[in-house]
């Protein structure tokens, strides 16, 4: 009685799965961040420390593009797997457009605001 999981819902799990740990990442990055800038704000050098954290967020960012990629391979297979799954796969796309927009962001605002704390 065992059931075989279809090809197309298989890959659509990977894919979930994938999306799901970016997110994850995502909001540990901003956890981390968070913490830095506490630390920033209570030493004498922060500028040492934003620094030093500025390396840290630009390699996670690469990791965070990595993780896109395979899951848009993931997806461009799961089409050409199934030609039912063309909704589904667009629909993955948007998600992971959004994912990128809200990394470029999250970017963009923490450096802002440690540029802001270095400043004063």
């Amino acid at each position: 009685m065992d059931k075989k999981v279809p090809l197309e819902i298989g890959i659509m799990r990977f894919a979930g799965s994938l999306a799901y740990n970016l997110l994850s990442r995502l909001i540990q990055r901003q956890q981390t961040n968070q913490g830095q800038k506490l630390l920033d704000e209570t030493d004498e050098n922060s500028s040492r420390w934003i620094s030093s954290g500025s390396s840290s967020r630009s390699s996670s960012s690469i990791v965070v593009v990595v993780e896109v990629v395979v899951l848009v391979v993931v997806v461009a297979a799961a089409a050409e797997a199934a030609a039912a799954v063309v909704v589904v796969v667009a629909v993955v796309v948007v998600v992971v457009v959004v994912v990128v927009v809200v990394v470029v962001v999250v970017d963009i605002v923490v450096v802002a605001t440690a540029a802001e704390a270095a400043a004063e």
